[in-house]
């Protein structure tokens, strides 16, 4: 394919404020053109008004790609969030790693590969820093900050037996696990290096996410 701008080819009027996704419900995500922006607590709506967006922004950069035989244009991820649910927030993760490696959109049997670019705004935090991590180029705003710490399980004051107490710790284990490695694959830490991060929940500046290999440059 030619090199040619296909963001600048895309609808000028492109923008989708919260409106109805392809799910049915009103959509809390913001997107302009090929940029996406989640900037809100991760909960099971956001993941799906996010699955709905990623997706259909794909298949429209797909089809611009074909239509004017140009380069795919990179999903920008725009991310300002708190962090939130682990389910949520790893079912993001491995629908953006379907998009990236073409598992999802297909020409003729071949995968078509849209990139997904990460950009830290604000804050990333917990599960956003995960999310953060894997995109296939990923930016810091050099004002941004951004927490790695331990998985953690919140009770609302329910009373537990002692049996079902050791059995979330070891759910919890394994979540922690699956986050360690997450960071590991994207990142230039050990896994005593994470634990370290992790256990000490101070906020990570650019510069040391530049140095933990998290991100790729600071913006």
């Amino acid at each position: 394919m030619k090199n040619c701008n296909c963001e600048d080819s895309l609808d000028e009027e492109a923008i989708v404020m919260p409106t109805q996704s392809a799910f049915g419900a009103p959509s809390p995500i913001v997107q302009v053109k090929n940029h996406i922006y989640l900037h809100d607590e991760i909960d099971e709506t956001i993941a799906r008004a996010l699955f709905s967006v990623l997706h259909e922004t794909a298949m429209s950069i797909i089809s611009n790609a074909i239509e004017n035989n140009c380069d795919i244009t990179p999903i920008v991820l725009h991310i300002n969030s708190t962090g939130g649910t682990v389910n949520s927030g790893l079912g993001i993760i491995k629908c953006m790693q379907d998009i990236q490696e073409g598992r999802i959109h297909q020409l003729a049997g071949m995968p078509i590969k849209v990139p997904i670019h990460t950009i830290i705004e604000g804050e990333a935090d917990s599960m956003a820093s995960l999310i953060a991590c894997v995109g296939n180029k990923r930016y810091v705003s050099k004002d941004a900050l951004s927490l790695l710490h331990e998985v953690r399980q919140t009770s609302f004051g329910q009373t537990q037996k002692t049996d079902d107490i050791a059995t979330e710790a070891e759910n919890l284990a394994k979540f922690r696990d699956i986050f360690y490695k997450i960071y590991m694959e994207h990142s230039k830490l050990t896994e005593e290096q994470i634990k370290e991060i992790c256990k000490d929940e101070k906020y990570s500046t650019p510069e040391d996410l530049l140095k933990f290999g998290l991100v790729d440059a600071i913006i």
